[in-house]
């Protein structure tokens, strides 16, 4: 599979072969930078420059396989939140995820793509009267466009992600048990807002999205020391 994060600043791509020995990386990780201002936010607003970046990235990489798994992100498109509700399950729970769409989602719920499932940590108090529930939320749109720019480029979207839990699992559990029973703070760092994720015993426990990234620290060069753009970057 083709492991593909399409970026504000770059665009990254490895392919990988899932083994008796575990996951290998097949050939070379690509990165290609994104156009100027083709995707905003986590969003892509210029689809055929990401389209072509997408093709440029494959073609770099020598990669073999078209189908691809995806992950999106972005404070102002993706909401991943871990909440509390009471123990309940089937029709109860799927009301209640529902309020709570309604209550911490920024955009209509009729316009996103969701999904949810009850965390059950090891553990867990087995009488305890609530239950932690992990919802991801990404608007239509959003989702669509990514599909798109992935089809563009002639190849075969097998799943799209979410960056939270795309970040965890590639730097907590797929080192097996070197981390089962601790908690892991990460603070991933992009180009225009940064994940702060904490997982405790291999489950996502904790997400947030700040908008405050590399470009902030960019700028504020570029404001403070010198005009240069390209100069402000490299330092």
């Amino acid at each position: 599979v083709l492991g593909l994060d399409i970026g504000s600043c770059a665009i990254k791509a490895v392919e990988l072969r899932y083994t008796s020995s575990g996951i290998q990386v097949v050939g070379k990780p690509t990165v290609v930078p994104t156009p100027e201002r083709a995707v905003e936010g986590g969003v892509i607003v210029d689809m055929v420059g990401v389209r072509d970046a997408i093709a440029e990235v494959v073609a770099l990489g020598g990669f073999r396989t078209k189908n691809v798994i995806a992950s999106v992100g972005g404070e102002s498109s993706v909401v991943v939140r871990i909440t509390e509700v009471p123990k309940m399950t089937g029709k109860e729970l799927q009301e209640a995820i529902q309020w709570e769409l309604d209550r911490q989602t920024p955009f209509p719920i009729d316009q996103t793509i969701y999904d949810y499932t009850p965390i059950e940590p090891p553990d867990a108090d087995p009488n305890a009267q609530n239950m932690e529930v992990l919802i991801a939320v990404a608007q239509e749109d959003m989702i669509n466009a990514h599909v798109d720019a992935i089809m563009g480029a002639k190849l075969v979207p097998v799943a799209i992600d979410v960056e939270p839990l795309a970040i965890s699992r590639a730097l907590v559990n797929v080192a097996g048990s070197a981390y089962a029973d601790q908690t892991i703070g990460i603070v991933h760092i992009g180009a225009q807002s940064t994940a702060i994720l904490v997982v405790r015993k291999n489950l996502l426990s904790f997400v947030r999205f700040v908008p405050i990234a590399g470009q902030t620290l960019t700028q504020a060069i570029r404001q403070n020391f010198m005009g240069d753009e390209k100069l402000s970057e490299q330092v």
